[in-house]
């Protein structure tokens, strides 16, 4: 266990133990208050009323409620977030500001308007990112196919000027360096953050509030970017009948409130619910469907859009993409597009953009890179006929300004 490893246990124990002292403390101060109120109303009411005085406690007992939900717990969320803006200053004051993986999922402060944001941005692996991109780069040029980079902007990028210098900022740095470099090997690329900036739409058409992916409605805007750049590229003509954000798609919210990974981990009673936009085409084309789960087991199913593509994932998601973090591989046919075959290289970040992206091409094969070792992923990829590959990833999770960056060439 490294010293930092150690100091983020240790910062974690301490703060679990003041949360948990805090909650005994008022708990104590309701049942003492509900015990004061109920004797003095029956000594006031005498013993045969003694039920008066049970419900005078319980109406008391209902405002010690309300000051523990309205009063006590958002003071503790403000000391919360105070403790982990201190500790994330202590680390960059250190020379020690990323965060362990397995930590930095789970530092998460809330912004305006219980908006829940990520304390840090850095790819988990700059390495092996710049070394993936570099073999899925290669393999285009073999094939002699178009790679597309779409670098999807992640919660913290799109509202850095909201959230404030809190927020770990080297996700700026790595999507400025990723532009540059796409450019520099001539890779097209989709920039998605000037998109959303251009759409001007409230931000919670683009991202949940409890979560950090982003919702259909941005998703939905990037492929017709990316389409814009597919057409320019390939060879294959990409000129399906056009889905256009107001005509074509019925927009809606869902019927239940869901609650994002961010919220989870900040803890259910620290954070709000938050309403999924659902937007479904209104006139749906069938899909066959194959999904290759990580224990070997492949499953097919045909239907429309609603039924193969908006379903939920094991995290209760109906938002209108395939479960990026459920399946290495899937095979999506639509037999009413007459062309355009796409390898589409995501993890999680890209399941909205893939499940559009399928209403204008006729088959997409997805990998995510998270199931394979980089020779095994290669090899599945070479095994399928392609017109382009789109490699869409996040700058939470792009790597390439680490050591091998230099190992394309121009």
């Amino acid at each position: 266990m490294t010293l930092h490893d150690y100091e983020s246990r240790v910062f974690g124990l301490a703060f679990l133990a003041l949360m948990a002292v805090g909650s005994l403390l008022m708990a104590l101060r309701v049942g003492v208050a509900a015990e004061r109120e109920y004797c003095r109303a029956r000594e006031q009411a005498g013993v045969w009323t003694a039920w008066r005085a049970a419900a005078r406690t319980a109406q008391h007992f209902h405002r010690y409620e309300y000051e523990l939900k309205d009063v006590v717990v958002p003071k503790l969320n403000f000391i919360s977030t105070a403790v982990h803006h201190l500790y994330t200053g202590y680390l960059i004051a250190t020379g020690r500001r990323v965060i362990p993986a397995d930590t930095a999922a789970k530092v998460v402060v809330r912004g305006p308007d219980d908006f829940l944001y990520y304390l840090n941005g850095f790819a988990k692996n700059p390495q092996d990112e710049a070394a993936l991109f570099s073999a899925v780069h290669s393999l285009a040029q073999k094939r002699g196919v178009p790679m597309l980079q779409v670098v999807i902007p992640t919660k913290q990028l799109n509202e850095k000027a909201v959230v404030g210098n809190f927020i770990d900022l080297a996700c700026d740095e790595n999507y400025a360096a990723f532009l540059h470099d796409t450019a520099r090997y001539g890779v097209p690329r989709v920039n998605c953050a000037a998109i959303f900036r251009g759409l001007g739409v409230p931000r919670e058409s683009l991202f949940y509030r409890t979560d950090h992916h982003w919702t259909p409605y941005g998703a939905l805007n990037a492929v017709h970017a990316t389409l814009t750049l597919l057409r320019q590229t390939s060879v294959s003509g990409w000129h399906p009948a056009d889905f256009s954000v107001s005509d074509d798609f019925v927009w809606a919210e869902s019927a239940a409130d869901m609650m994002g990974v961010q919220g989870l981990r900040l803890g259910r009673y620290w954070s709000v619910l938050d309403r999924e936009i659902y937007g479904a085409p209104r006139h749906s084309p069938n899909y066959r469907l194959e999904l290759w789960r990580a224990n070997g087991a492949v499953s097919a199913e045909c239907g429309d859009f609603a039924s193969v593509i908006s379903h939920c994932d094991r995290s209760n998601y109906r938002a209108s993409f395939f479960s990026g973090s459920d399946y290495p591989k899937i095979s999506l046919v639509n037999d009413s597009v007459p062309d355009g075959a796409v390898l589409v290289i995501q993890d999680s970040f890209g399941r909205s953009f893939s499940g559009y992206l399928s209403l204008f091409v006729q088959q997409m094969i997805i990998l995510d890179p998270r199931f394979y070792q980089l020779k095994d992923m290669l090899a599945v990829a070479a095994a399928h006929e392609f017109d382009a590959i789109l490699y869409v990833r996040s700058e939470f999770t792009l790597g390439m300004i680490g050591t091998q960056r230099d190992s394309l060439q121009p």
